[in-house]
């Protein structure tokens, strides 16, 4: 009988990232910031707090 079950959807099934930098970067765009998708990967790839924190 299984008692713990993780399971690691992003990165191992599905690559979220490209659907969240260009949310993000059309975030950024309503609040009249303009970056790079690249600036934006870069961040969220050491986590998604240091992204929103930096902007």
């Amino acid at each position: 009988m299984i008692e713990n079950l993780i399971w690691d959807f992003d990165g191992s099934l599905f690559n979220t990232y490209p659907a969240m930098v260009k949310l993000f970067k059309k975030a950024l765009l309503r609040k009249g910031y303009v970056t790079s998708e690249n600036e934006i990967l870069s961040l969220m790839k050491d986590s998604l707090g240091k992204a929103v924190d930096f902007y």
